[in-house]
């Protein structure tokens, strides 16, 4: 709860900005980007490494990034650096995304499957997914053999990965630490 109290005004500042220039979508790419690449866990552990300036963090995350960010999205990342927050990033995006949705009034979003999924089914997640962005949603389903169980829902950047494959390997990861 606390994550979401510090990267509101930050989501709310660059929807504001992105809103004004009409570059909705050219940042919503970019903070998917840096949303990826901050839950990536060697990125983690970068980011929060006390032996590292923020400067220099701020610097890495731009350059590993060039390719994605523009002038106002490595200011974005220097200005959260230097407060010592890159670890928010992902909760900015996804606030980011809620505020697009919002004033869009409806979402696409892509469920991915190892099966397809029953009418039932498609109403129960349009009615959750609905709620969940506070608008109309649009669903997609499309099959994925390799999830093995279960199911990946993607909209706009934010991923919710309810599926074994996901499950394993977040497992696997944490049996590394």
């Amino acid at each position: 709860m606390e994550n979401q109290t510090i990267a509101r005004p930050y989501a709310k500042a660059v929807f504001r900005f992105a809103s004004e220039s009409n570059k909705l979508d050219d940042w919503s790419v970019m903070l998917n980007s840096l949303a990826l690449a901050a839950e990536d866990s060697h990125v983690k552990q970068f980011i929060n490494s006390p032996t590292i300036s923020r400067d220099e963090r701020a610097q890495v995350v731009c350059d590993v990034l060039a390719d994605t960010l523009n002038s106002y999205g490595k200011n974005l990342v220097r200005a959260m650096s230097d407060c010592g927050r890159l670890n928010l990033l992902p909760e900015v995006y996804r606030q980011f995304v809620l505020l697009k949705a919002e004033q869009e009034k409806s979402q696409e979003v892509t469920v991915y499957s190892v099966y397809p999924l029953s009418e039932i089914e498609k109403e129960s997640l349009v009615k959750r997914l609905s709620e969940y962005f506070s608008a109309e949603v649009k669903l997609n389903v499309e099959i994925d053999k390799e999830l093995i169980g279960g199911i990946v829902i993607k909209s706009s950047g934010v991923v919710i990965d309810h599926s074994v494959k996901g499950r394993l390997l977040k497992l696997a990861e944490a049996l590394e630490i």
